[in-house]
């Protein structure tokens, strides 16, 4: 029997999906009543790496470090909202929030930023072009109110405007410049996520800061989950699994990439999921440009609930199999099982894989493992540091922690006879890995 290990873990994965607290399951994103970030790792890495703050303006690090998606990163704009999280715990973090984001804020019972800077804009538009800060509009942009209809909602929103228009800013730009003088940290060791808040501080008078640039160590601090990330990780990953099992048991001879697409859509819909996207047939589409009966499906699918993704492979049989699917399947297989066993705190990537090759080695099933890929799955696709010695994306050996999120991909792709393809979400425990999602039926028949 497969997964001999992994089998022990299904029920207790299925245990814990139960016990997810109902505010996880389709809750609306920012309702967390806990940070989501893990405070504590990142300031023992900026301790480590000498930081004093991060700047956080890429919209997945503002949501993580805020609990909170700016309105308007919705909308194409390239600052809707930015965070300094100091290293110091006795400096507040910082949420810099469009006045709109502010009025949303007003509505959030859950967690986010107590000390908020929001932005407006210049009353004197020319002026955004001196080098001490022009004034700017209060949050309510001076919109009239009528006292006789507020609703308890409207009363909320406009006492918590009045609490932060003392700290209005005409632009996010002079909101770092503010924030970062509020906090002491004019000359401060600070890592940045995107170049142009570097390219706003020096040209908005904060020439001292010694700037890094942090995008990799952002995504290192993500890496590690809070419990509450952990859950909301577990949700979407179940979501996800179940809407590409529904969207397959689905297909029809005919059908095309289009309406595969569609299908998993509907049924991530259904579920409280957001689809990012799926990969049916081959990593190049469907090989016949339709669903034909007797061709190997290899599946890949994707989707996000809460700003959290789900990560689900399976090959999927329409008909009989054609010659050679068992050996090749297997192989796929086998190779879960040692990756799967493999994994625990202190172990890295590349055992990961050597672990994976040798067991299909040892078994001779054939033609090897041309692609196991551990990678981590959170608040992104591909949630993790590259190597911060190379200029890009260069993939690291990452050292697992407990705490963490990932996959590992095990395709097979052979043009000319099909593809077929096994993926599962796990979190590293102290002592090993519990499955996310269900991780039985590796082929399923349709």
């Amino acid at each position: 029997m497969m997964m001999t290990r992994r089998a022990a873990t299904l029920a207790a994965s299925a245990a814990a999906a139960v016990a997810i607290a109902p505010k996880t399951q389709g809750a609306p994103i920012g309702m967390e009543t806990s940070p989501l970030a893990n405070f504590e790792r990142a300031r023992w890495l900026m301790k480590h790496r000498g930081l004093d703050a991060l700047v956080a303006l890429e919209r997945v690090n503002v949501r993580y470090f805020a609990g909170y998606q700016p309105f308007l990163s919705h909308m194409g704009f390239e600052w809707p909202g930015l965070v300094v999280v100091p290293r110091d715990p006795k400096r507040p973090v910082t949420l810099v929030a469009s006045a709109v984001d502010v009025w949303r804020l007003s509505q959030q019972p859950g967690w986010h930023p107590e000390n908020i800077i929001p932005f407006t804009a210049a009353v004197d538009h020319q002026a955004l072009e001196s080098a001490a800060m022009p004034e700017a509009f209060p949050p309510t942009m001076g919109w009239s109110t009528h006292g006789g209809s507020l609703t308890a909602n409207d009363r909320d929103m406009l006492a918590y405007l009045d609490k932060f228009a003392p700290n209005s800013v005409p632009s996010p730009q002079w909101g770092l410049v503010k924030a970062l003088k509020d906090l002491g940290l004019e000359t401060a060791s600070i890592a940045y996520d995107r170049a142009d808040v570097l390219q706003a501080a020096q040209s908005h008078g904060l020439e001292d800061v010694r700037w890094q640039n942090g995008g990799h160590l952002m995504r290192r601090i993500r890496m590690v989950k809070t419990p509450g990330e952990i859950d909301l990780m577990r949700a979407a990953s179940q979501a996800n699994a179940a809407a590409a099992d529904a969207a397959m048991s689905a297909l029809e001879v005919g059908m095309r990439a289009a309406d595969i697409e569609r299908l998993f859509a509907a049924q991530c819909a259904k579920r409280g999921n957001a689809p990012v996207f799926i990969v049916a047939g081959s990593l190049h589409g469907l090989p016949h440009g339709e669903i034909v009966e007797g061709a190997p499906i290899l599946v890949d699918a994707v989707s996000e609930q809460n700003g959290y993704h789900g990560d689900y492979g399976r090959t999927f049989m329409l008909g009989a199999p054609p010659a050679g699917f068992k050996p090749k399947a297997r192989k796929l297989q086998v190779g879960w099982q040692a990756a799967f066993d493999m994994i625990r705190p202190g172990v890295r990537y590349s055992d990961i894989r050597e672990a994976a090759q040798n067991a299909v080695r040892k078994e001779a099933l054939g033609e090897q493992l041309a692609i196991v890929n551990p990678h981590s799955v959170g608040m992104q696709h591909t949630d993790e540091p590259g190597d911060e010695r190379y200029a890009g994306f260069v993939k690291d050996d990452i050292t697992l922690e407990a705490g963490m999120t990932l996959t590992v991909d095990l395709p097979h792709v052979e043009p000319g006879w099909g593809a077929c393809h096994l993926e599962d979400l796990i979190v590293v425990t102290e002592t090993g890995a519990e499955p996310l999602h269900d991780m039985s039926n590796p082929v399923v028949s349709l």
